[in-house]
C-alpha cells in the first residue's frame, strides 16, 4: 500500500513540460545567443557596411527591450561587434566618448553633485513651498512649465539636470511634514535563492510624478527652438544643404511656427499627468485623498515650513557660488547654441564644445568661504588669531565628490545612443545626395 501510495505521488514531467520550465529559467541566456544568429542573414547579405550597421542595432534593440544584461553591458555590445566585423574604426570608437552630448551629460552631473553639496537645492525648495504652497497641482505647474521653458535655451540634458535636485529637494520636505513619501514599500520579494525575503522600495506615485513630468517637459521645451534640440539643428543643416536656393530657417520664424504646438502639449501634458497620478477631476480617493490639506494642517505646515527656512540662515558665499555658475552654465549654452545656428560652417554642429565644463572647473578652484581674508586684516589681537584658519580652505567641488556620486555607468548607456546614431548617419545616410539629386530633377 505504502508503495503504491509512493507511486502516485510521483509528478511525471513530459517533454513538452521540460520545455516550458526550461525556457522559463534560462529565457535571457536563449535570447542573448539566439538574438544574433536569428539577425546574421543582415549583416552577410551584403558586404557593404550599412547592412553590419543595421545589423548592430537590431541585436542591441532585442538586448535593451528584453532588459538580459545591465544597461552599460548592453551598451559596450556596439562596440564589440562592430569592431570584430570591422564596420567601424578604432578612430571613430574614441571619438564618440568626446562629443557634446557625453560631455554636456558628464558636466550637469558634476553640477548637481556641486548644488546637492551646497544645500542651496534645499533653500529653493522650501522658498519654493513657501510661496506656492505645498498642493501637488500649483507645484507641478510650476516645475513643469520652468522647465519646459528652460529647455527652449539650452539643451535638454543641462535643464533636467539643473531641475532634477530642486524636484528631489521638495519632495524631500514634503516628506518630512507627512505629506508625501517618496518611495512605498510593496509586498516582499524573494531573492534569487528564494530562502530570504527582503522588502523592496519603489517610489511612489507622486516622486514618479515629479521627476517623468519633469524630464518630459524638458524634451518638450526643446522643440520650441533650434537650439533647444540638436534634433532641429539637424534639420536646419540638412534642409538648408538639400534647398539652398530656399530662405533660410531663421530663429524667429522657427519660433512662432513650433510655440504654440509646444505650450498645448505642455497643458496636455500637464493635464494628462494630474489626472492619471493625482486622480484630478476624478473622484477624490486613493491618491485624491492625500493631496488635500484642510485650512488647520495648510497653516500649520506654513508655520513648519518658515521655521526650517529660518533655520538655514544667511545665504552662504557657497551657495552664492554656485547658484551664479549653475545660472552661468546655463547662460553659455545658450550663447553656444546660437553661435551653432548662426554660423555658415556647418560641421561646428557637431564639434566638441561644452561650456559647462568651465564652470565646473571654477567649481573646483573656488573656496568655499572666505576664511582666508582674515589674514589680510590689521588686527593684534590675540583672539583673533586663535580664530585663523589652521588649514586649508575646502573647494565647491572636490574629486573623491566627484568619484562615489557619479554614476560613470551613464557614459555608456549614452554613447550607445551616440555610436547607434552616428552608424545610421555615416552609413545609411551616404546615400541623401543621390536622393537630393532625384528631388531636385523635377523641380529643373
Amino acid at each position: 500500500m505504502e508503495s503504491d501510495a509512493s507511486e502516485s505521488n510521483i509528478l511525471i514531467l513530459t517533454n513538452r513540460d521540460r520545455f516550458k520550465i526550461f525556457t522559463k529559467v534560462y529565457w535571457k541566456i536563449i535570447v542573448i545567443l539566439m538574438t544574433p544568429l536569428i539577425f546574421l542573414p543582415v549583416a552577410v547579405i551584403s558586404v557593404k557596411s550599412a547592412y553590419i550597421s543595421f545589423y548592430v542595432f537590431l541585436v542591441t534593440s532585442v538586448y535593451w527591450i528584453t532588459d538580459v544584461l545591465h544597461p552599460s553591458v548592453i551598451a559596450l555590445i556596439p562596440i564589440a561587434i562592430s569592431s570584430l566585423l570591422s564596420s567601424i574604426g578604432y578612430g571613430f570608437i574614441s571619438e564618440i566618448y568626446i562629443r557634446n552630448e557625453l560631455l554636456d551629460c558628464v558636466g550637469v552631473m558634476m553640477l548637481i553633485i556641486a548644488i546637492e553639496y551646497s544645500q542651496i537645492h534645499r533653500r529653493v525648495a522650501l522658498k519654493l513651498l513657501l510661496i506656492f504652497g505645498c498642493s501637488h497641482y500649483r507645484l507641478s505647474f510650476l516645475l513643469f512649465f520652468i522647465s519646459m521653458f528652460l529647455s527652449m535655451w539650452i539643451t535638454n540634458v543641462v535643464a533636467c539636470g539643473l531641475m532634477m535636485p530642486i524636484v528631489k529637494a521638495i519632495l524631500v520636505e514634503l516628506e518630512k511634514m507627512g505629506i508625501s513619501e517618496i518611495y512605498q514599500v510593496i509586498g516582499k520579494a524573494r531573492s534569487q535563492s528564494r530562502r530570504h525575503e527582503q522588502n523592496v522600495p519603489r517610489p511612489t506615485d507622486f516622486t514618479v510624478f515629479y521627476f517623468l513630468g519633469v524630464a518630459y517637459s524638458s524634451s518638450i521645451g526643446g522643440m520650441a527652438t533650434i537650439m533647444g534640440s540638436q534634433t532641429n539643428q539637424i534639420f536646419k543643416l540638412y534642409c538648408e544643404q538639400i534647398f539652398p536656393a530656399s530662405p533660410k530657417i531663421e530663429f524667429p520664424h522657427f519660433l512662432l511656427l513650433n510655440l504654440p504646438g509646444v505650450l498645448v502639449m505642455e497643458t496636455l501634458l500637464y493635464l494628462w499627468m494630474n489626472f492619471y497620478f493625482l486622480r484630478m477631476f476624478r473622484s477624490r480617493n486613493g491618491t485624491g485623498l492625500e493631496i488635500s490639506l484642510t485650512e488647520e494642517e495648510a497653516l500649520f505646515v506654513n508655520a513648519l515650513l518658515t521655521a526650517q527656512y529660518k533655520q538655514l540662515g544667511r545665504i552662504r558665499f557657497q551657495e552664492i557660488v554656485v547658484g551664479v555658475l549653475s545660472l552661468l552654465t546655463g547662460l553659455l549654452q545658450a550663447t553656444v547654441g546660437v553661435t551653432y545656428i548662426e554660423s555658415k560652417e556647418h560641421s561646428l554642429l557637431h564639434g566638441v564644445s561644452s561650456p559647462c565644463y568651465l564652470c565646473v572647473v571654477l567649481l573646483f578652484m573656488l573656496p568655499v568661504n572666505l576664511d582666508f581674508i582674515s589674514f589680510f586684516r590689521r588686527s593684534n589681537n590675540e583672539t583673533r588669531r586663535k580664530h585663523l584658519p589652521i588649514g586649508p580652505t575646502k573647494a565647491c567641488l572636490n574629486w573623491p565628490l566627484i568619484n562615489n556620486n557619479l554614476h560613470w555607468n551613464v557614459l555608456f548607456i549614452i554613447g550607445i545612443v551616440v555610436i547607434l546614431l552616428v552608424l545610421f548617419s555615416s552609413r545609411l545616410v551616404v546615400r541623401l545626395p543621390r536622393w537630393r539629386s532625384c528631388i531636385a530633377c523635377p523641380v529643373q
